[in-house]
């Protein structure tokens, strides 16, 4: 099949936007935007898609390419071949296709980081809170609630948000990393 990974790719986040929309329309999702960590994660989590997808599409178009016979990476690996010889051709030909997906694997660290750095705040902010507040009055402890609510409600948006972004985001690199492979591997072959 023709662009069998792009397929795969388009499909698997399909699913994961009919997951959202479900999670969406049950109120799941509303609270985690109520804080700038959070559009940080979303945002981030999109470049990361846009970035896989030109990824996907140029990996397809290569392993097409690749197993018709044809293509520049190929003819390019060809010449490589005849200059430096099979073994340096193909450690740089792996080492080239293989570092594509470094930049995924940094967005999927920086994700979670995120969601780190926001369960660090809101515990900050419902310690900080505490220090100021006076819970001898029912006034008090009411307001004592709504720091410790409002503290804890971003530490755990903010965590549940960088993990499954990037949860989401690592399961795509590695179906890139598979279809890298499968790349390397009909060039090789080729």
């Amino acid at each position: 099949m023709k662009y069998a990974l792009l397929a795969r790719f388009l499909l698997l986040n399909l699913a994961y936007s009919a997951g959202l929309a479900l999670a969406w329309e049950r109120g799941w999702v509303v609270p985690f935007f109520d804080n700038l960590i959070s559009y940080a994660i979303g945002g981030l989590y999109v470049v990361g898609l846009c970035i896989a997808f030109v990824q996907a599409g140029k990996t397809s178009r290569a392993l097409n390419e690749a197993k018709a016979g044809s293509g520049a990476l190929l003819e390019g690996f060809r010449a490589a071949v005849a200059r430096a010889g099979d073994l340096r051709a193909s450690m740089a030909l792996e080492k080239r296709l293989e570092s594509r997906a470094g930049v995924l694997i940094q967005i999927c660290e920086l994700l979670v980081i995120l969601g780190l750095l926001g369960t660090a705040i809101g515990f900050w902010l419902t310690f900080q809170s505490l220090d100021l507040m006076s819970v001898d009055t029912a006034e008090g402890l009411k307001a004592l609630a709504g720091a410790i609510e409002v503290g804890f409600g971003l530490a755990m948006t903010t965590t549940i948000a960088g993990i499954v972004a990037a949860m989401a985001l690592s399961t795509v690199q590695q179906m890139l990393e598979t279809g890298t492979s499968k790349l390397i591997a009909a060039v090789l072959d080729g």
